[in-house]
């Protein structure tokens, strides 16, 4: 009767653990943890914005557990990614050039933790700089606002003289002089990302010297742009993400990164354990492009459209090559 017993237990207890072994294999398996730091609020329709949406793309795609932390200052930014690094992510996000100094410091400490540096231009073992190349799509809003401007004067914005900024700027220029040689292009960096009133100010000194069209590419201040577009109802073109909610009889179109795009290659590289040194992807490569012209479209005459898609055609063939131009010029 006790061995009865003895072999009923065992038999219940073998029973039980190949019950539970799947669950505590499915259990075990860990999930990648992604954090990202941002030097802006997540609902400003730009930068900061374009990040959380890939971000929240990342964690609903891949399975990825993710977390965040927004409005974070230069001075505060070695804090955060210590805090992150301590609690074990595996993939920190620093979503800004001026982080740069921080994110090496940090990382000579974490070395079994990858780092991501936003619009940055040097990389480590464990740190990856990551960027959307904007020169072919600058060039190709350019060409729009060259072609909708009649007073021959046009504006281009940008937060700070950064690679990621400049390379959009200068394409924009090469696109208006494309179309117009002999076109004025006023250029401003605003020496901040989201002083909207200090953008507007320059935007308005830009109209009142006849631009009577605007291009922006920069966090916050976008809003201060476009609304100083609107006011002197001249044309505006946003960057960053599609702008045109912002003003919708205003803005033309946006440069657009697919900021989820690169964020998912990054994951599913440390994933893989293929982490690179450098993730770039520009418009032939899918990481950028040039917003839809909503209903604005019906003012863009069909000539000019044509000419923007047929420039477009002509740089993912390779027929033409924008210059990458990343220090600002006269």
């Amino acid at each position: 009767m006790v061995r009865f017993k003895y072999l009923m237990g065992l038999i219940s207890l073998i029973l039980a653990v190949q019950f539970l072994l799947p669950y505590q294999v499915e259990g075990g398996d860990k999930k990648l943890k992604v954090a990202m730091i941002l030097p802006g609020r997540i609902n400003d329709v730009s930068w900061n914005q374009a990040a959380y949406e890939g971000l929240k793309q990342a964690e609903k795609e891949l399975g990825v557990e993710i977390a965040y932390t927004e409005n974070v200052s230069v001075a505060d930014v070695e804090r955060v990614l210590r805090e992150y690094a301590t609690a074990g992510y595996d993939l920190i996000l620093a979503h800004s050039f001026n982080y740069g100094d921080a994110v090496f410091k940090v990382a000579q400490d974490f070395p079994k933790i990858k780092f991501g540096w936003a619009t940055g231009f040097k990389s480590a073992p464990n740190v990856a700089f990551y960027d959307w190349p904007a020169h072919e799509v600058g060039y190709l809003v350019g060409m729009l606002a060259a072609s909708m401007s009649k007073t021959g004067k046009i504006g281009a914005l940008g937060g700070f003289d950064v690679p990621d900024v400049v390379r959009a700027i200068e394409g924009f220029k090469l696109g208006a002089k494309a179309v117009n040689p002999e076109i004025k292009v006023f250029t401003t960096y605003i020496g901040d990302w989201e002083d909207a009133a200090k953008a507007k100010e320059a935007a308005l000194a830009h109209i009142e010297n006849g631009a009577d069209v605007v291009y922006i590419n920069g966090d916050g201040i976008s809003y201060g742009v476009i609304e100083a577009a609107k006011e002197k109802g001249v044309y505006a073109i946003g960057g960053i993400a599609d702008q045109y909610s912002l003003a919708p009889e205003t803005v033309l179109s946006s440069t657009v990164l697919n900021v989820g795009f690169t964020i998912k290659k990054m994951i599913e590289d440390v994933q893989a354990g293929k982490f690179k040194e450098s993730y770039l992807y520009s418009l032939k490569e899918g990481g950028v492009d040039i917003a839809p012209y909503h209903e604005l479209e019906k003012v863009i005459p069909q000539e000019v459209k044509d000419k923007i898609a047929k420039a477009k055609k002509d740089i993912l063939e390779g027929k033409l090559q924008v210059p990458d131009i990343v220090k600002p010029t006269e």
